[in-house]
């Protein structure tokens, strides 16, 4: 907030910001408290509607663009959560969070589906792959606190509600469970061992985009992708290993933690750089650090702390996950593979942020900053607080498992002979994890190294590569060539709609215009305005009910 108040004096609709940041945080708060599955679905919806609006806040055609994209892909996670929410309360009666894992393992493949939906439609708003179009839209063109709220926080409560869901009904309560070896184990195992390799997909994925970028934004945004890739990883470990998944749990929880702090001080770096320059692209920046040397250092604990340089506070929540991970390979050596692909992500982060702190701050350059210079004001006063923070974290590992996570381990199910033994007197601080880490670190700068000196960075890959485009073609193969067999002449397929699906432009034709396309010859009857008409009658039914139990007696 105190580095929002200087940056939005340049900004027009200041007091509105405001109050939608706000309401967001308000909402952010909620979904974290609530007691009950609908509770968390109500705020959930509710930081979706609040936060679409920081993301239009620009109001020109590109913010308006990416604001649509985010509120469609918004509301079709929370359709999947509310469809998943409906299949629980209705084979359950009940969506306090609580185990049931007795009732579900009745419900045959019912339950596996049911799982999808919480983690596709809580994976939406995480930026998890194939889901993540939104993100890197939306961050280049929200004011930058608002970025650093989309990426800093607000991602992290998709993560949450997957971690909230998967340990509350799918793991077996204190008095059910004996040992790892019990058949209670079985499903959040299942669904642990998809979620490690979902998670490892996402880290590879985003960490490709980011090295391709050349938006800092952007740069950030699929960064943003790729961590929270350790995030599901994390997570997916928390339930792969049961009764003895401490780990994972201590390691997803501490990296939402730790990757709110180094994400928001990055994305505010980007915001100072923004507001000196009025420039985003860094092959146009350079020499930064002889100009705002304040900055140049906290992008640099940002950047250590991001790439798990030891003293830092990732390097904490990094080995931690690896631990982890490096379990679930003991049990299954198909992980070994999944460890292997964590190392070489974790060197991939740091080849792109050397890119970053390369162009953007070290690289000689022509460059002149006549109307730059060095002051101290409360954006510094913000940078340097969260700065600290990440130091102390990194210099302090064990403060967050002794004050926030321990308490909560011992309120779940885990062993409490393997969280005192493994958890509340970890030390991460050995030679070998430390070696690791600068292992990966070393690799990271070589790679860069190479790729600049060859001039790799410039390479683009073609459109017809996309996310967008890849995914949508089977759909346009199928449904052009389904007519034509099943019709013949008498298709009713419309073909300039349908030949959007194979163009290959992705800025021009996006995921959510693919997707309504898709929909729209697949079924004539949903039109691209009915489907801005459900969505805005959805988000009021939605806001009514909320203030409808918020103003009665009815407890929730």
């Amino acid at each position: 907030m105190i580095y929002a108040h200087e940056y939005m004096k340049r900004e027009k609709h200041e007091t509105r910001f405001f109050f939608f940041l706000a309401l967001t945080y308000s909402s952010v708060l909620g979904t974290i408290v609530s007691g009950d599955l609908l509770a968390m679905f109500l705020f959930f919806e509710l930081m979706t509607l609040s936060s679409y609006m920081l993301v239009i806040h620009g109001q020109n055609e590109e913010s308006y663009k990416a604001g649509y994209n985010y509120i469609i892909m918004g509301l079709i996670g929370g359709f999947l959560i509310l469809t998943a929410l409906i299949l629980l309360y209705f084979n359950i009666g009940d969506l306090q969070f609580v185990s049931a894992i007795g009732q579900l393992q009745t419900m045959g493949n019912l339950k596996y589906w049911i799982m999808g939906l919480l983690v596709f439609g809580f994976g939406i708003k995480a930026g998890m792959a194939p889901v993540h179009v939104w993100l890197p839209r939306a961050h280049p063109v929200a004011p930058t606190p608002a970025s650093a709220l989309l990426s800093g926080v607000m991602i992290k409560i998709g993560a949450y509600g997957i971690l909230r869901v998967a340990v509350s009904y799918y793991f077996p309560s204190k008095d059910s469970i004996t040992s790892l070896t019990d058949p209670l184990w079985e499903v959040a195992q299942s669904i642990g061992g998809i979620l490690i390799w979902t998670g490892i997909v996402t880290m590879a994925l985003g960490a490709f985009m980011a090295l391709l970028q050349e938006n800092i934004k952007k740069l950030l945004a699929y960064s943003s992708v790729s961590q929270m890739g350790y995030i599901i990883v994390g997570i997916g470990v928390a339930l792969f290993l049961g009764y003895e998944g401490a780990l994972g749990y201590t390691g997803a929880i501490y990296h939402i933690f730790n990757h709110a702090l180094f994400k928001s001080l990055l994305f505010m770096v980007a915001g100072v750089i923004y507001y000196h320059t009025k420039e985003l692209n860094m092959y146009k920046l350079g020499g930064i650090w002889k100009e705002l040397p304040f900055t140049s250092v906290i992008f640099l604990v940002g950047m250590l702390g991001i790439i798990g340089f030891p003293g830092f506070n990732g390097y904490i929540s990094k080995t931690i996950i690896h631990h982890g991970l490096t379990e679930a390979a003991q049990v299954s050596q198909v992980f070994y593979f999944a460890e292997a692909m964590f190392i070489i992500v974790s060197a991939m982060t740091v080849t792109y942020f050397m890119k970053m702190l390369y162009y953007v701050f070290l690289r000689k350059t022509d460059n002149e900053y006549p109307t730059l210079t060095f002051d101290i004001s409360s954006l510094d006063l913000a940078l340097g607080s969260v700065a600290l923070l990440i130091v102390l974290i990194g210099l302090s590992p064990k403060f967050l498992i002794n004050s926030l996570i321990g308490p909560q381990l011992f309120s779940t199910t885990y062993s409490s002979d393997f969280i005192i033994g493994h958890i509340m007197n970890l030390n991460v601080y050995v030679i070998k994890d430390i070696l690791m880490s600068l292992l990966i670190i070393f690799i990271g700068v070589v790679v860069f190294m190479i790729i600049r000196r060859y001039k790799l960075f410039s390479i683009k890959l073609p459109k017809w590569l996309s996310l967008e485009y890849l995914f949508f073609l089977p759909s346009y193969l199928l449904m052009k060539n389904l007519c034509y067999i099943l019709y013949g002449d008498k298709c009713l397929i419309n073909e300039k709609d349908l030949g959007k699906l194979a163009d290959k432009d992705t800025e021009k034709i996006g995921f959510i215009d693919r997707f309504i396309i898709t929909a729209n010859v697949l079924n004539k009857r949903y039109e691209k305005s009915i489907i801005k008409s459900d969505a805005l009658i959805y988000a009021v039914s939605i806001t009514a009910v909320l203030i409808y139990l918020l103003f009665s007696n009815i407890n929730i």
